[in-house]
This record gives C-alpha cells, sequence and structure tokens, in this order.
C-alpha cells in the first residue's frame, strides 16, 4: 500500500481577516495525497482550489492548519524552500520561466532549484547531454530548440517545456495551476498528454487545478471538488472511472 506523501490537516485561509470584507477563502481542508497519486481539483469560481494550491505551494501562509510532505512539517516553509520538493507548472509558462534565456539556461536554473546553491552556474556537456537524451525521449522534437530563447517559442511548446524542466529532476510533489487554459483546444491536449506521460512514467504524486471537465474526467486517479471553501467530494477507484462531465456539472449550480 502506497504511503501517505501530501498530508493537509483542517487548513483554513481568511482573505481581509477582521475587516467587513472578510472572506474564509479555504476552510478546514484535511487531504492526503499518498505516492502515486494524481489528483484533480475542479470547482466553481471562488471555491478555494486556487487558494488551496497556493497553501501547499507556499505562496500564501495559512491561519490555521497545517502542511506536511513525507512526514515533515512545512505549513511556515516559504515557497522558495519548498521548492526542492515541490514544482509547480503556472497557467502562464513565462511564470515559470526566465523567458529572455535560452531553453537551455531554463534547465540548469530548474535543476539549481533542487540543489545546493554552493553549486556552479556552468552547463557542462555532461549536462547539456543530460537535457537533450531527456527531451529527445519524449519524441516530440523539442531537443531542436534547446538555444532559442524561451520567449520565442509557442504557448504550447513553452508549457510543454516547463514540464520537462519541472521532472528532470521528479519532485516529490507536482503541482499543475491549470496547465491548458491559456492554450487552445489542440496544444492543450497535446500539452495533457504530455503531463500525463511524465507523470505515469516517473510514478510523480501530481495535484492539478482545471476547469476542464473533460481534463477532470480522463486524468488522474482521483478527483477532488471544492465548493464555499470545503473539500466537498472525493472521488476515487472505480467511481472517479465511471464519472462523466454531467455527474461533474451538477458542482457548477
Amino acid at each position: 500500500m502506497s504511503t501517505a506523501l501530501l498530508e493537509v490537516d483542517r487548513l483554513s485561509r481568511w482573505f481581509h481577516k477582521n475587516q467587513p470584507a472578510e472572506v474564509l477563502a479555504v476552510a478546514a481542508v484535511s487531504l492526503t495525497l499518498r505516492t502515486g497519486d494524481f489528483a484533480v481539483l475542479i470547482g466553481a469560481n471562488g471555491s478555494g482550489k486556487t487558494t488551496l494550491l497556493n497553501l501547499i505551494a507556499g505562496s500564501l501562509t495559512p491561519h490555521m492548519g497545517s502542511i506536511r510532505i513525507n512526514g515533515q512539517d512545512i505549513t511556515r516553509w516559504p515557497d522558495y524552500k519548498r521548492s526542492r520538493y515541490i514544482a509547480r507548472i503556472f497557467q502562464d509558462p513565462l511564470l515559470g520561466t526566465a523567458p529572455d534565456l535560452t531553453v537551455l539556461d531554463n534547465f540548469r536554473l530548474s535543476y539549481l532549484r533542487t540543489r545546493s546553491k554552493t553549486l556552479r552556474w556552468g552547463i557542462t556537456t555532461g549536462f547539456r547531454t543530460e537535457v537533450r537524451d531527456y527531451v529527445a525521449s519524449l519524441g516530440l522534437g523539442m531537443e531542436q530548440n534547446l538555444e532559442k530563447e524561451v520567449r520565442l517559442l509557442s504557448g504550447g511548446q513553452r508549457q510543454a517545456i516547463s514540464l520537462l524542466m519541472a521532472t528532470l529532476t521528479p519532485p516529490t510533489l507536482l503541482l499543475l495551476d491549470e496547465p491548458t487554459a491559456a492554450l487552445d483546444p489542440r496544444t492543450s491536449e497535446s500539452v495533457m498528454q504530455l503531463a500525463d506521460q511524465l507523470i505515469s512514467r516517473q510514478r510523480l504524486t501530481a495535484l492539478m487545478v482545471t476547469h476542464n471537465l473533460k481534463h477532470a474526467v480522463q486524468y488522474g486517479n482521483r478527483l477532488l471538488v471544492m465548493r464555499n471553501g470545503t473539500l466537498a467530494a472525493d472521488y476515487a477507484g472505480q467511481q472517479k472511472q465511471q464519472l462523466t462531465m454531467a455527474d461533474l456539472q451538477q458542482w457548477f449550480y
């Protein structure tokens, strides 16, 4: 039986706390992801799903509750300290890259986030070969773009590179924040297929926020639904496999 990798215990977060406009965005949410889980998180606008992701990533600090990874309490760790364990894919791929640097330079930056800060910046022949072989192994032809500046790539190519950067050194936890929202439908499908391939091949533990109900049904072994700041449903196993888009639409009314 797989072990608990992420443990969220009664996590709460307010905005404008103790003010007239106070909002309880996440209300005592508890959640456990086991090693190898690929959980998809959906919910209407304002349901708290993005806030929950930001709390796990360290972009926000909870007012109550705790977060543990592999039993270690990271509740008060800032996002830069969590980056050794958590990789995040943003809705806008430029947020996770340095657009004026080459693809290879971006891979090096991503690699260094999980290593001692005393390591030197230089890109060695060995590292160049490692990146090229890793990218080439996925059959996307992206190894031809390693010397290009990221800003010159298409949106789909940027997001694919972001996924590859995040998984060159497999993270303990992969967070995907609406990774296809800014892409056209065809590119969106390609990026999701790549994400699913990487998660499956490396047995990554992943949590993805999406508004795409087709993707919510098609991908992952668990489906989580947030409503009014709470975790309202958790579908897994055969129950998840039998879900349809019509089943999920009820949560948006």
